[in-house]
């Protein structure tokens, strides 16, 4: 551990461009693009691309091994029962705190944190990613199992110790952690294999015994996650597929441009950006899987002879397997934590590591049982040591690429505020802090705002952006400003097109520009990507534009590019209905024909959508209602909408038919349906129970439309519903109605409805 702690470190260590250049050649090019936009293209270099997080790694690093040597001299002192306490303890706590959030529905940590990225499936833990809180809870859990059959534990308190291990597993199984349900079940299946295979006669016996306490713990967490699971962490699990996988596989570029020294321990958020390939702003700190995250920070020769460092200590013999129960369950935790971590990268956080180093070093010092000669090294200089590397550890790591990031992105927000000095010192701050991240994309993206606004040359900083993250659309659309105030109008709708391929979230930003830059639907065109992506953008086009045609067009290729999107298709059998009933536009004349039947065959696309059915049968009745067969009409939207159906607006064009026709009893079944039965969602109820009303006043049907203007004002609750009320009850008869609509009209009327 001190060892790769003082490589960590090693890597931070400034060094002349031609060394790195040796030994880092993809290394050295990045350092290379960012020194010369920053003018300093002799600058000396490191190794890591994170000098500061290196630095921080290191010292994380070396109170790993501190604690190590602290645990290996408890161990040899016969405590190993303390140390167990300790991690069984704290992992129950921990399952504690975390149970009591949730029983109170907290939203902030302890009451007073509220976490930025972290939203948890099942309750706030003080470890707020549930991958890391499983890996410490399971560690935990084991810990508690071998605590069981320590010396420290007897017989009668062992169900207590029993009862806490199952408290523990539970909340693991609620964190919602897959890899951590699945190292956990490996681990318990294994440790209950290992007491039922006892070599001797009586040790099989005592074995069977044995075994009973992990099934218990098993069994009583099973239950306790049973009674505490909801349909929001089903939900999640069943969301989660195989991306994580597949993440993971892109790091292996990573590593081949990295082989020899890696990108720097602690370097990997920032030097990621440029070999992910998913579409978005999305930023990803760990490999998701240690022997890649290893290799991407240290490169494969140190990583690998890491690994085969660690696996030679953690042989079953030097871990005292074979003689104690107790170590036999810690072993299988550790053994557990780093399968978990195989797809779940809790390794990063510093308490899981330590925990595991505690872990480990006790188990090799048990194995070893026996006083010291340098007692008093182990006994007080290393907790010693401890103390003041953990300080050193906090001081130095409490800014991080996410807090930095918040900082100078919060200052740049604020930029039309700022004066000319205040702009200058941030643009110097930003160069500042990619000295210490070269490949950081998103501080050459802010600086490029900075540089934009300012009307200086921003070219340089929006590619250094791009080229550190291709996949972020933001430093396309900011591109697309800077060639569009160049004048070079077709180069910035490709830019538009580029951001909008990786980012749907900015295309309102990108439309204002892109009806800036040309008004034509062959210009705007240029600007929507290919597919249901482009599609969307079309859709946001069309509803931005006031000519009739161009949103025809619009609506039109967005349907060629995307025949799925249901929106899409409505919207655009709707502008040709408003065209076909009031004789304009397009479907004027001669044209109605062909507007009729192109309503038609979008009615049909419609139609074979999953819960759309009604919807076509509407825009195939409305299509005929155009066309003066209202029976022809009535009988299509009876079919699709019997009397009381739920869908209200299959209902509202059954009042139009019906109202139209001057069909009284037709009204009266749709009446007595709606009245009936559900009514949602209240707005759309309300215009509808209007409607129905007026249609049913019309042939002095008073009784059911004052029901249904009433229905409709205690949604509304304004003065002049009421009033409708009171003049129907009024013709109804209803006199005692009438008096009530009175005075609600008035109340009404006197908070100003």
């Amino acid at each position: 551990m001190l060892l790769l702690a003082g490589y960590s470190a090693l890597q931070a260590v400034p060094l002349p461009p031609s060394i790195v250049r040796a030994v880092s050649p993809t290394g050295y090019e990045v350092w290379l693009g960012t020194l010369d936009l920053l003018g300093q293209p002799s600058a000396w270099m490191s190794i890591s691309l994170d000098p500061r997080a290196s630095l921080v790694e290191a010292l994380k690093w070396a109170t790993y091994s501190a604690v190590y040597a602290t645990a290996v001299y408890l161990g040899r002192q016969d405590r190993l029962a303390t140390v167990l306490l300790t991690l069984f303890g704290t992992a129950l706590v921990l399952a504690l705190v975390t149970l009591s959030h949730r029983a109170v529905g907290a939203t902030r940590l302890y009451g007073f944190y509220e976490p930025v990225h972290a939203n948890p499936y099942f309750a706030l833990a003080p470890l707020l990613n549930p991958n890391n809180l499983a890996g410490y809870l399971n560690l935990g859990a084991f810990a508690g199992l071998g605590l069981g059959f320590s010396r420290l534990v007897a017989a009668g308190p062992r169900w207590m110790v029993v009862g806490g291990v199952s408290v523990v597993m539970a909340v693991t199984g609620l964190s919602g952690s897959r890899g951590g349900w699945v190292a956990l079940a490996v681990g318990l299946l294994a440790l209950v294999t290992a007491f039922l295979l006892q070599p001797s006669r009586l040790g099989r016996l005592r074995g069977r015994i044995a075994a009973l306490v992990p099934l218990g713990a098993l069994l009583g967490g099973g239950a306790l996650f049973a009674l505490s699971a909801q349909g929001e962490l089903w939900a999640a699990l069943l969301e989660e597929g195989a991306e994580k996988f597949e993440f993971i596989s892109w790091s292996v570029p990573l590593i081949s441009d990295y082989p020899a020294t890696g990108v720097g321990r602690g370097a990997f958020e920032t030097a990621f950006a440029s070999y992910r390939r998913d579409m978005g702003r999305h930023v990803y700190s760990h490999a998701e899987n240690f022997i890649a995250h290893w290799a991407a920070e240290w490169g494969v020769i140190v990583a690998a002879l890491a690994l085969v460092g660690f696996a030679w200590l953690c042989r079953p013999p030097a871990l005292g397997v074979k003689t104690s129960r107790a170590a036999m369950c810690t072993a299988v935790g550790l053994a557990a934590l780093l399968l978990h971590n195989l797809v779940d990268l809790a390794f990063e956080v510093a308490s899981v590591s330590i925990a595991f180093s505690a872990a480990f070093g006790v188990l090799v010092g048990s194995a070893r049982h026996g006083g010291f000669t340098k007692s008093r090294l182990y006994h007080k200089a290393f907790p010693a040591a401890l103390v003041c590397l953990a300080l050193f550890t906090l001081a130095l790591g409490t800014s991080t690429v996410l807090d930095e990031r918040r900082i100078f992105g919060s200052a740049v927000s604020g930029l039309k505020e700022m004066g000319d000095a205040d702009q200058r010192r941030t643009l110097d701050s930003i160069r500042a802090a990619m000295r210490w991240r070269p490949a950081d994309p998103f501080l050459p993206y802010l600086g490029g705002i900075l540089v934009h606004q300012r009307g200086e040359n921003a070219l340089p900083w929006i590619a250094r952006a791009i080229e550190r993250d291709p996949m972020d659309g933001r430093p396309h659309l900011l591109l697309a400003h800077a060639l569009a105030r160049r004048g070079a109008h077709g180069q910035s709708r490709l830019s538009l097109r580029m951001a909008l391929e990786r980012d749907y979230s900015l295309t309102q930003s990108a439309l204002g520009l892109a009806f800036a830059l040309g008004a034509a639907t062959t210009e705007l065109l240029q600007v929507a990507p290919e597919g249901a992506r482009g599609a969307a953008v079309l859709l946001a086009m069309a509803r931005k534009t006031e000519d009739v045609k161009m949103r025809g067009e619009l609506l039109e290729e967005a349907i060629r590019r995307d025949p799925d999107s249901v929106e899409t298709i409505q919207t655009r059998a709707g502008d040709l209905l408003e065209a076909l009933v009031s004789k304009s536009g397009v479907c004027q004349g001669n044209e109605a024909r062909i507007c009729s039947e192109r309503v038609l065959v979008l009615a049909g696309l419609l139609e074979h959508r999953d819960g759309h059915w009604k919807n076509a049968q509407v825009i195939k009745a409305r299509v005929q209602m155009s066309q003066g067969r209202l029976d022809d009409a009535r009988m299509l939207l009876a079919a699709g909408c019997p009397d009381g159906d739920p869908q209200l607006e299959c209902i509202r064009w059954r009042v139009v038919a019906a109202r139209e026709a001057k069909a009284p009893s037709e009204l009266l079944g749709i009446a007595n349906g709606l009245l009936n039965g559900s009514c949602t969602p209240v707005g759309a109820c309300a215009d509808v129970c209007a409607r129905l009303g007026g249609a049913l006043s019309e042939h002095e049907l008073w009784g059911p439309a004052t029901e249904l203007y009433e229905r409709s004002a205690r949604i509304v609750d304004s003065s002049a519903a009421w009033e409708r009320v009171s003049l129907a009850a009024v013709r109804a008869g209803m006199n005692g109605a009438a008096i009530r609509a009175i005075q609600r009209a008035d109340a009404a009327r006197a908070r100003g409805k």
